[in-house]
């Protein structure tokens, strides 16, 4: 999944299917993708890796604006609607 035009990904909006009860979708904000990671970071065990390329960091917000961390977020596949545990663009307009 590229980035959408005009976006540079790291620190891009997206919205991501919560996994709890409810499943709610929410707003998140991508905050490590893969060439942006630390590699000492990753092996010393302080940052999460990520799986491939397409997988990302998020800070995912409540509705009140508490962020939590929600590392190693997969796509939703293309097509469908958003699974819980995965993350999309907002739609263009």
């Amino acid at each position: 999944m590229s980035d959408p035009p005009g976006n540079l990904g790291l620190g891009g909006s997206v919205y991501y299917r919560d996994t709890g009860e409810g499943q709610t979708l929410r707003a998140a904000i991508i905050t490590a993708k893969l060439a942006t990671l630390d590699p000492a970071a990753v092996e010393a065990g302080t940052v999460p890796a990520l799986d491939d390329d397409q997988h990302v960091h998020l800070s995912v917000f409540t509705p009140l604006g508490v962020a939590e961390a929600v590392p190693n977020v997969p796509p939703a596949p293309p097509g469908r609607p958003i699974e819980p545990g995965t993350w999309a663009w907002p739609p263009r307009t």
